[in-house]
């Protein structure tokens, strides 16, 4: 690593330590990047936690008026396999048009690298770097701004965390879910007691696939009115040992102790059916899930089996929902 990359990341690490502010401290790691790697302009997309939306939460070198009005899906081209797939990506001026597109902001650009920014290994939106001329890419350029996303995300996890103590609840009063960072948690208790047992423990991630549009034509209430509705068919289907978190905004996240990956997608299947043709609130809405499972391997770390958990969900999600993906390998 050159001396101006160490540079950079031993600032970045002293801002972790001084900075409570999450956007304070991206703001000087950005400005930081300037110097050490020649970025132009530069976004922090986050998923927002009311509405499912991506918005702008900072922005170097951009209008305001784009940080304001940015708002869109995720979707399944570039920006959704960072969500859900790949943890860094380049996208090429003249390689593939829809990834340009995809992450357009004002300007044209030479190229772009894209980083995944996760909390407790869910994704909760992405550093996008903007760059006039095209840089080689070298792994050790990517070791260092796959070390600075890291440090921007535990900066983001910092604050979710001081907020959470200084709240001191674990469940959503809206759904009676644990939220994600207690669930988190409570998932970490249980591959302890897996590993030691020699029993297996499956984990799995639940999308509902049209609350934006139920929020749209109907509000933000009725909206969040079906994810509890949908949450509390799924207790029907579960056992009481089974543990379910608030996973975003319309997402679910189980843990299942003690079952394999066949049982769980059973299990799971059975849920899409009941749900097929339920209907949910006072507007008798219908609405289709898709589901991605992992059950943990001998040895895997907690971060692996949920990534493969979540690139079951994004596969599922590709094949257009109403569907359970087991993530076997």
């Amino acid at each position: 690593m050159t001396n101006q990359m160490r540079t950079g990341l031993y600032l970045a690490i002293d801002e972790l330590r001084k900075q409570d502010n999450s956007i304070h401290m991206i703001h000087q790691i950005i400005c930081n990047l300037v110097n050490s790697v020649g970025i132009t302009s530069a976004v922090f997309v986050e998923k927002n936690q009311k509405d499912d939306y991506l918005k702008i939460k900072y922005g170097y070198n951009v209008s305001e008026q784009l940080s304001q009005s940015y708002k869109r899906s995720i979707g399944t081209d570039i920006i959704g396999r960072i969500f859900y797939q790949d943890e860094f990506a380049i996208v090429i001026n003249g390689e593939n048009e829809s990834n340009y597109k995809d992450i357009f902001l004002e300007h044209d650009y030479d190229m772009a690298v894209l980083l995944r920014m996760s909390v407790e290994n869910r994704a909760m939106g992405f550093l996008a770097l903007y760059f006039d001329k095209r840089l080689e890419i070298t792994d050790e350029l990517k070791s260092f701004l796959i070390a600075i996303a890291s440090i921007c995300s535990e900066a983001i996890r910092k604050e979710m965390l001081d907020n959470l103590m200084k709240d001191t609840r674990t469940i959503d009063p809206q759904t009676g879910l644990f939220y994600y960072l207690y669930f988190h948690q409570k998932l970490k208790e249980e591959v302890n007691k897996s590993r030691k047992t020699d029993s297996p423990l499956t984990v799995a991630i639940i999308d509902m696939d049209n609350f934006k549009e139920v929020m749209n034509a109907h509000g933000l209430e009725t909206a969040h009115n079906l994810y509890k509705e949908l949450a509390d068919e799924l207790r029907t289907h579960l056992r009481s040992i089974d543990i379910i978190g608030r996973h975003g905004t319309d997402e679910l996240i189980i843990c299942m102790p003690n079952t394999s990956c066949g049982s769980a997608c059973l299990s799971m299947n059975s849920f899409i059916e009941a749900v097929r043709d339920k209907k949910f609130t006072s507007h008798q809405l219908l609405t289709s899930i898709a589901i991605g499972t992992a059950t943990m391997h001998k040895n895997e770390s907690l971060e692996e089996l949920l990534h493969r958990a979540q690139l079951a969900l994004y596969k599922a999600m590709l094949m257009g929902n109403k569907i359970a993906i087991c993530y076997e390998t």
